[in-house]
Parts: structure tokens; C-alpha cells; sequence
């Protein structure tokens, strides 16, 4: 279904050496919080995943068993919550997206093996029950979604399934063959394709284990290079799609773990800056204007000034233009407080917080630079 085609616009990311980590005080500005309103039916404890649409948050709570709606001032709308065995039920939700062309959420339960799908109201318009594993599912176009499959494919037999990323399906659970090669390790390495939307509905596709980023045009049904990722530190190992093909398909993740080969975990597009993230603490930033890369060191023991500002910034679940989005909860925050010398205006407006509240978002800005 896609054709591969070559890219004019064929840009390099460079991700700097450790030597250049800053903080966040250095990356972000006006932040300001959210509170998530509090009510029996809204409350839930950690977030799994969180996606913003039209003015709306919602989210996934960490053990996928409820899907939440707040508007952008905190207010509950909605709520999905549906566990059990019928044909509209789940075990345990595991990822959640919002697609910006069609306007749908879609959420997927790689237990049970199935796809929902609702309107931007989070009223229910489809289940879909495939056979395989449906992990990431990213968007709802024309009656078909997309999928990544990021699992090894020498663990299936169907040869449909083996060659294949990027897959469509349809509402009978039917997969379409798609055009982005999959050369990944043996070991199961679930979330750590990287992907995000382009304004004007394309997607951008980061696969595991390499040094491109591909944009995925799905009108045109093409499949091109975006980003070349480059490195200028020793201490990280990227591939190139040469040496991807030559990888030991039986290697398992610890391998190239010790090896500090690069992981992708999120790319955002964020307004004039594009923020990717790698692992746990690994993140950086490119300004699209500047052309200027900075690698931002989101860990408590090297954070300096303001570091209230800084750990709440350190978190980045979703972003919307220029703006980023992270959870957190007021009593972890108190907690932490004096083990990691918070202070400042930020520490005073989180004490006065209620602690058995719901919990909150962190929004700011990036910074030109």
C-alpha cells in the first residue's frame, strides 16, 4: 500500500554530548498547574498516558483500567470505565492516542486483542478484535487504523505480520501491509518506537535501534526519510538502516543496553521545537528556527537553581503547539521536597495544595533558543 520516496527536505538532529546538559529553568518558562477536579468518580492515582484533542485532556490511569476526560481548566467531563468479559469490555487498557485529523481516541488492550475507538466526547463508535498483539495504534483514517507493531517478527509465523511495521486495519480486524521494515532485536522491546503528528495530519515514525526518522504521508500513502539523527557523543551508538540489516536478530535488549545503543521513546512536534526523548532520563530539544540542539538532563542530582521548576518540568507526557504537559501529585511532591531541596515560589504554591486532591498538570512553554 505505501511507496517509499526519497526526501527534499532531509533533515539532521544532532543529540550533544553530556558535556552540554542543561536544566529545565534553562529550557522552560511560564508554568503554571491544572488542578484535575476532584470527585469519587473522577479521582484515579498514576497516569499511564496522557493526550490532548480540541482543548480536552485525557487519560489513561497506570493500570489501564479506566479512560478520564477533563477539559483545559480541570473540569471532569467523562469517564470510560468498562472491565469484564463482554463484547464492549476490556481486561487492561495499555495505550492511548489522539488522532488530530479525524478527531478520534483510540485506546488498545493487548490482552483481550482489541481496538477501541471514540469521538473527541469519548462516546464509543467502535471495538475492533484482532488476532494478534495490538499495541500502539496512533490513528483513524477512513475507516482504518494505524498501527506499529514494534515486537520482534521472527516470533510470528504469519509472514504478513513478519516483514512489517507499520501496518492498517481494518474495522474486521483485518491487517493491510504497510512499508517500514522491522529489524528489531529478538527481546520484546514494547513503547519504544517513537512517534508524532505533523500539522498537516502526517505522521512521524521513529523505529527502534536506528538513525531515522520517517514521516509517514497518509494520503498520499508514502513512506519517506524525515530525520537523519546523528550523534556527537561517543556514548551513544545510533544505526544506520546498512547496519540494521547485518543486526544479530537473536540479540537480546541487554545487549545493546551495554553496548549504550540509542532508544527512541517519544517524539513530540512541538510548535517551532521538536523534543525527543530516549529512555527514562534522556531528553532533547531542536529548535526548528535556530537549528540550535540542546540535551536536557532531567535527573534530581545534577539539577541546579530552581529545582521545584526543574523536576516539575522534568516530565513530559504530551504537548500541545509550544506548550508541554506533565502529571503530578501533590503529596509525592511534598514528600520529596526536602530530600531534593525544593523551594521557592513553586514549593509554597504545591504546599498549599490539599493532598488527598486529584492530581495535577504542570504546563509550560519552551524557551527559544
Amino acid at each position: 500500500m505505501y511507496r517509499r520516496t526519497s526526501s527534499d527536505s532531509l533533515t539532521r538532529l544532532w543529540i550533544e554530548p553530556k558535556k552540554n546538559r542543561v536544566s529545565g529553568a534553562e529550557l522552560f518558562d511560564s508554568l503554571r498547574f491544572v488542578q484535575l477536579e476532584t470527585t469519587p468518580e473522577s479521582m484515579f492515582d498514576y497516569v499511564r498516558c496522557l493526550k490532548l484533542l480540541n482543548g480536552k485532556f485525557y487519560l489513561l490511569d497506570r493500570m489501564g483500567t479506566k479512560l478520564l476526560c477533563f477539559d483545559r481548566d480541570g473540569k471532569f467531563l467523562k469517564k470510560f470505565e468498562a472491565r469484564g468479559n463482554g463484547p464492549d469490555e476490556y481486561f487492561m487498557l495499555c495505550f492511548l492516542a489522539a488522532d488530530p485529523v479525524s478527531k478520534k481516541i483510540l485506546v488498545a488492550d493487548d490482552v483481550v486483542r482489541k481496538i477501541f475507538i471514540f469521538d473527541e466526547f469519548l462516546n464509543l463508535e467502535h471495538v475492533v478484535k484482532v488476532d494478534f498483539t495490538p499495541k500502539q495504534v496512533i490513528a483513524f483514517r477512513d475507516d482504518m487504523i494505524l498501527r506499529y507493531e514494534n515486537d520482534n517478527k521472527e516470533q510470528y509465523q504469519d509472514s504478513l505480520l513478519r516483514d512489517y511495521d507499520l501496518h492498517w486495519i481494518d474495522l474486521k480486524g483485518d491487517v493491510v501491509q504497510g512499508m517500514i521494515r522491522n529489524r528489531t532485536p529478538k527481546y520484546g522491546l514494547s513503547f519504544l518506537s517513537a512517534s508524532g503528528y505533523l500539522d498537516n495530519g502526517d505522521i512521524l515514525y521513529y523505529p527502534t535501534l536506528g538513525d531515522t526518522v520517517y514521516r509517514v504521508a497518509v494520503s498520499e500513502r508514502t513512506v519517506s526519510p524525515a530525520y537523519i539523527i546523528e550523534s556527537g557523543d561517543e556514548d551513544v551508538k545510533l544505526l544506520n538502516d546498512e547496519q540494521r540489516r547485518e543486526m544479530d536478530p537473536n540479540a537480546e535488549l541487554p545487549e545493546y543496553e551495554k553496548r549504550n545503543y540509542f532508544f527512541p521513546v517519544e517524539f513530540f512536534n512541538v510548535g517551532s521545537h521538536i523534543l525527543l526523548r530516549s529512555g527514562m532520563d534522556d531528553m532533547y530539544l531542536y529548535s526548528k528556527n535556530s537549528g540550535n540542539a540542546i540535551r536536557y538532563d532531567k535527573t534530581l542530582e545534577n539539577m541546579s537553581g530552581d529545582r521545584t521548576f526543574d523536576y516539575l518540568t522534568s516530565i513530559i507526557y504530551a504537548c500541545d503547539e509550544d506548550w508541554c504537559y506533565g502529571p503530578h501529585h501533590a503529596i509525592t511532591l511534598q514528600y520529596m521536597a526536602k530530600d531534593y531541596g525544593f523551594s521557592g515560589k513553586y514549593k509554597a504554591m504545591i504546599d498549599s495544595m490539599e493532598t488527598d486532591a486529584n492530581l495535577f498538570l504542570a504546563c509550560f512553554k519552551v524557551k527559544d533558543f
